[in-house]
């Protein structure tokens, strides 16, 4: 466990830096929520979710053609939204 830390904390610093910069200005800013049920999702977050998926789909396809993987993407189901 430490030793895995501490390459992550060495190594990888800068792409995870990277990549929580690029999640907080793709992530679209939503209206304070009121009322008991939950809001429907606008054209505009559902694009922008789409978006930040082919983004990141871009992204980790492309390390994966530097490193030499192939990466497998799943879009888990979520039953409560």
């Amino acid at each position: 466990w430490r030793w895995g830390r501490e390459v992550l904390a060495g190594n990888l610093w800068g792409f995870h830096r990277l990549a929580t910069g690029l999640q907080h200005r793709m992530r679209p800013r939503a209206p304070p929520h009121t009322g008991s049920q939950a809001p429907l999702l606008s054209d505009e977050v559902v694009r922008q979710t789409v978006r930040t998926y082919e983004a990141n789909l871009t992204l980790v396809e492309s390390l994966g053609r530097s490193y030499g993987f192939d990466p497998l993407f799943y879009w888990q189901p979520v039953i409560f939204s």
